[in-house]
């Protein structure tokens, strides 16, 4: 073994394979502040706490989210996307305004009742007033099997503590949302189950003894 300090002469390149750990932002608090896009970031409830997370941009908030955090709450990671980054849903929209609120990993919150999650109402102008009917709004879910299901029934439209109008929702975990100013263009879903036009095996009894469905021979 050399005693001798080792020294990179010059002109010469030195090689060395290692490991480079990254760790995501953590932080504990109960009343978080994202902007849209945020990466990096994972939130650790306040246990046994009101939390509140407020997504936002330049413009103001986007989305809120309200709940009471179990006591065995762990990190979770609450970050949103608004860019259209899938074509395909695009397609559903041609003569309509659509805006999409994607809660990217779908992250299931640590809480010990369900939270309410608020879309802030995109069709408001300056002054709060509404630009469409509430009538005309509907809001999609993206399922899991990639398909958009209208979920408007299970929206609450109203106003929050704040007096802004925001569209809400009881639910454990963060979905895609589509908000839009009229019915998206879907297509139609196939049938399921026998088709209405099949008859039915019919059934004899006989002296008594067991039905013998009648096989058609």
């Amino acid at each position: 073994m050399s005693t001798q300090e080792e020294r990179l002469q010059s002109g010469k390149t030195y090689y060395h394979a290692f490991k480079l750990y990254i760790q995501n932002e953590n932080r504990v608090d109960d009343d978080a502040t994202f902007t849209i896009g945020e990466k990096g970031v994972v939130i650790k409830p306040v246990k046994n706490e009101r939390n509140i997370v407020t997504w936002e941009n330049a413009d103001g908030p986007v989305a809120s989210m309200t709940f009471l955090a179990d006591s065995d709450a762990d990190y979770y990671c609450p970050r949103l996307s608004t860019r259209w980054n899938d074509a395909d849903y695009l397609d559903y929209f041609h003569d309509v305004d659509a805006y999409l609120f994607d809660f990217v990993d779908n992250p299931r919150v640590p809480a010990a009742t369900r939270p309410t999650l608020s879309l802030y109402n995109p069709f408001v102008d300056e002054d709060g007033d509404l630009t469409v009917r509430e009538s005309r709004i509907h809001v999609y879910e993206v399922d899991g099997d990639g398909e958009l299901v209208d979920k408007t029934h299970l929206f609450n439209f109203g106003e929050n503590d704040d007096g802004d109008r925001v569209l809400s929702i009881r639910t454990f975990t963060l979905g895609t949302y589509i908000v839009s100013d009229g019915k998206a263009d879907l297509p139609e879903r196939k049938p399921s189950g026998r088709p209405a036009d099949v008859e039915k095996p019919t059934i004899e009894v006989n002296n008594n003894r067991k039905p013998v469905p009648n096989t058609g021979r």
